[in-house]
């Protein structure tokens, strides 16, 4: 079983592990330090930051039988944030556009851990559709060429374009329309809620802040997954067929 909750700041230590060993995996040791960084700012930012850092955890691994999510292994994080990622590709037309973004997001490279990105992104695409409605897109960048032919044929993202990022290097820009998963309840249950220290003014909770795109609420709605330090549990789906 994994949960998916708001990161808190017992978390750094576990979040950078994923980083470390995914970056690893990948040969990509040079994007250690920058994503370091990113989280570190994330649950340390002012409370008026609009960025939300969640955390998918291990329930099966958990140090001891029954224990909270919180004492379960981390294997895997993203950003939901109502700003597009930081490119210069994206046209002034995008940026006008209502969106949310996809950002920071890692996942242990186990075999075992394979169908977490898969699962955390469909949380991501069900949540924006039912909390943002007036959200016309989900949108991320991605540095890997193969990344982009995975988010592309494998999970239905559609190409945008890509180019030089702001650091010179080449980006591939990808967005999908937010989409509500009717199946996903088999997938997913409500799970125990996070420690009372995650309230609206502590890094497991949703931010108001500046730089929110065109269209996208400030506050969501009362009771919305961002808002509600509710976690979610989510059976594992082994040997399952591909996503759609």
């Amino acid at each position: 079983m994994y949960v998916m909750r708001p990161a808190n700041y017992a978390d750094e230590k576990g979040i950078t592990q994923v980083i470390v060993d995914r970056c690893t995996h990948l040969a990509d040791r040079r994007r250690i330090r920058h994503a370091r960084d990113a989280v570190h700012s994330l649950l340390t930012r002012h409370p008026t930051a609009s960025d939300q850092l969640w955390v998918f955890t291990d329930e099966t691994a958990a140090p001891h039988p029954g224990s909270r999510s919180h004492d379960a292994p981390i294997v895997g994080c993203l950003t939901l944030t109502a700003r597009l990622p930081h490119t210069p590709l994206w046209t002034p037309t995008e940026h006008a556009e209502a969106c949310l973004s996809l950002e920071h997001l890692y996942t242990h490279p186990a075999p075992e851990h394979r169908r977490v990105g898969w699962m955390m992104t469909c949380c991501a695409l069900d949540h924006v559709a039912r909390t943002f409605p007036r959200a016309h897109w989900v949108r991320c960048a991605v540095p890997h060429t193969r990344l982009l032919h995975h988010l592309r044929e494998q999970w239905g993202w559609e190409h945008v374009r890509s180019g030089p990022g702001q650091d010179g290097t080449d980006v591939h820009l990808l967005q999908h329309r937010p989409e509500a998963k009717p199946g996903l309840p088999t997938l997913i249950a409500t799970g125990h809620p996070a420690p009372k220290k995650e309230s609206r003014d502590s890094p497991g909770s949703i931010r108001t802040g500046p730089r929110t795109a065109p269209g996208i609420e400030r506050s969501p709605p009362p009771g919305s997954l961002l808002l509600c330090p509710t976690t979610i549990s989510a059976r594992r789906q082994e040997n399952s067929s591909s996503p759609r």
